[in-house]
């Protein structure tokens, strides 16, 4: 599915990236590097993106009973919380 719609922190340009099968749920950028930004989706993946050249650092792969309500990015760990 495509993320449509989203303002950057550096300017009110909008873009749009594609990758997840499903709709988005969740996008938080990293508090350490606004160039990484983190997606989740219904389709049970959690995206890590370079968000300033647009491709897909890694996937991470969840159980279909995963229910993610947060997610955060600080230097090199990402965090999900399953609440």
């Amino acid at each position: 599915r495509d993320l449509h719609s989203f303002p950057t922190r550096r300017s009110s340009d909008l873009i749009k990236i594609t990758g997840h099968n499903k709709e988005i749920k969740i996008a938080e950028f990293s508090k350490t590097d606004d160039k990484i930004l983190a997606t989740y989706s219904f389709d049970n993946n959690i995206k890590i993106w370079n968000f300033e050249e647009l491709f897909t650092i890694c996937n991470i792969s969840l159980s279909n009973k995963t229910n993610i309500t947060a997610i955060l990015v600080y230097k090199n760990h990402v965090f999900y919380f399953d609440i």
